[in-house]
This record gives C-alpha cells, sequence and structure tokens, in this order.
C-alpha cells in the first residue's frame, strides 16, 4: 500500500512550473504527471473533477475499508476535514526520492479538523496509528507502516492561513532563513509570510500555495 499527495490544476503548464521550481523531481509512472521530493509523492491530475487531496494505491481491492463510496469511476472517501482520499488499485508503487527538495525538510501532511475524535477514527480505518502528541492539547501525528506520516490539528491551533491540507517542512531556526531565501530567488509565489512567532516581527515562515489547492508550510520549527 501506496500514500501519495494528489493536486487538480487549473493551468497545467503552472502547476508543473511550480513542482519544477520547489526543486521535486519529475518521475515517470504510468503515464501519469509524477513529481517527488524526499520521502513524498504528489500527482497532477488535471481531472475537472479532482480534489485536493491523498491517493492510496493498494493491490487488493478486498482491504479498501467500507468508507469508500463509488463516485463515478473512482472509489472516494471523505474525511470530517472534507479532505477527499481516492482508493485506487494499483500494482507498482512509484520509487521513493531520498533527496531535499528547496523546501527543506519534509515533514508529512498536515491537515486542520473541526473534530479531532471523528479524525482520529477516519484515518484508523485506513491502517494509522498514533505516533505522537495529545488529542487534548490540539494536535496528534499518526503513522502508516507505509511510512506515511500526517498530523491533525484543531481548529484554532495556527495563527496563520491555513490551506488544508498542506504539506509541512520544519528547518530548524538557523536553516529555514536559508530556506526561505532560496524560495525567493527561485521566484516562487508566496501566499504569506509569517512574523506571528517573534517579538521583533521577522518574516521566519512562509505559506506557499500551489495552483491547484494543496497548501506548503515552511516553517522553523
Amino acid at each position: 500500500m501506496q500514500f501519495i499527495y494528489q493536486t487538480p490544476t487549473p493551468n497545467l503548464s503552472d502547476s508543473v512550473a511550480f513542482f519544477k521550481k520547489a526543486g521535486w523531481e519529475q518521475v515517470e509512472h504510468e503515464n501519469q504527471l509524477i513529481f517527488r521530493d524526499k520521502n513524498q509523492i504528489v500527482r497532477i491530475n488535471s481531472g475537472v473533477h479532482v480534489r485536493p487531496g491523498l491517493v492510496v494505491f493498494a493491490s487488493d481491492e478486498e482491504k479498501r475499508p467500507g468508507i469508500f463510496q463509488k463516485v463515478g469511476e473512482d472509489w472516494i472517501a471523505s474525511c470530517p476535514s472534507n479532505i477527499w482520499v481516492y482508493w485506487e488499485k494499483e500494482t507498482r508503487e512509484i520509487p521513493i526520492g531520498d533527496q531535499n527538495s528547496i523546501l527543506g525538510n519534509p515533514a508529512g501532511l498536515t491537515i486542520e479538523t473541526l473534530n479531532m475524535t471523528e479524525s482520529l477514527k477516519f484515518y484508523t480505518q485506513l491502517g494509522f496509528t498514533v505516533s505522537g502528541g495529545d488529542a487534548s492539547h490540539g494536535f496528534v501525528s499518526m503513522q502508516h507502516e507505509s511510512g506515511f506520516g500526517l498530523t491533525l490539528l484543531q481548529a484554532g491551533m495556527c495563527p496563520h492561513l491555513f490551506l488544508n491540507p498542506s504539506i509541512s517542512y520544519f528547518n530548524g531556526k538557523e536553516g529555514n532563513p536559508k530556506v526561505i531565501e532560496k524560495i525567493r530567488q527561485e521566484g516562487l509565489t508566496i501566499l504569506q509570510e509569517v512574523d506571528h512567532f517573534n517579538e521583533q516581527k521577522i518574516v521566519d515562515n512562509l505559506i506557499l500555495r500551489e495552483p491547484g489547492g494543496m497548501g506548503f508550510f515552511i516553517f522553523n520549527d
């Protein structure tokens, strides 16, 4: 079983340009438009009904949980945050990358939820287990045996724009300024410059948005 990100696109050339500027590597896989970063993969899908979310590749259809329903030719589930998860039959996994993009150190997918209990239940049905955090404190980290990780955040925890879902990068207080400078040099569009977390009001974190709607947190911790 393999988890990848999926994003739609309003403009295919703009979407491809974003991931190339961000330093993601394009890979060939069964006529799909695939880019990979270290330990994570995104598929750009130009279908008009596609939504940002996750794709589960699985060779055994009998293992598909009952949370999925048939929508046209697709099997789709919607988590409590209204993020779509697609279930697809796939016999050949996409090779995972081992080099960081210019965005730094990937920290998995981050999802904001209004209902932590139901979100935990949903992802548990997909085979995730709790690996850290505390629901009573507003955040829980979850891990799948495939190696894919995600973090659930209770709504109201983050004092900045939150695109749901977002791919997180944690680069440390010394490393993140270098990453931010590289992002500016490459001309990636910045959605928000975050200065909330220091008294000097220095921009030390960024929010990016790729053309299809997937968010990126470029944070120092």
